[in-house]
């Protein structure tokens, strides 16, 4: 599993267990990745940090989505500096 996923899930259990989104993406964490390795067709089937990022953003108030590749350019920017 990617680092940044497992870091942003454990921010968002802590600080937004409750919402209907990470909800979601939480049971797809625990129900995808085993069926697609069943499969054995699929090289890595862990989610990357984009499979959270976007539920972040969205509880609290970056609600359009045009943003959303704003921002991860933004952090790429800042993280090579």
């Amino acid at each position: 599993t990617d680092p940044r996923y497992v870091i942003l899930r454990d921010f968002a259990k802590e600080h937004l267990p409750e919402d209907d989104l990470f909800k979601l993406a939480n049971v797809c964490y625990e129900a995808i990745p085993p069926v697609l390795q069943a499969t054995g067709k699929v090289k890595n089937p862990w989610p990357n940090v984009d499979a959270l990022s976007g539920t972040c953003m969205q509880y609290y108030g970056l609600n359009q989505e045009d943003y959303y590749t704003v921002v991860f350019a933004v952090s790429r920017s800042l993280g090579c500096m």
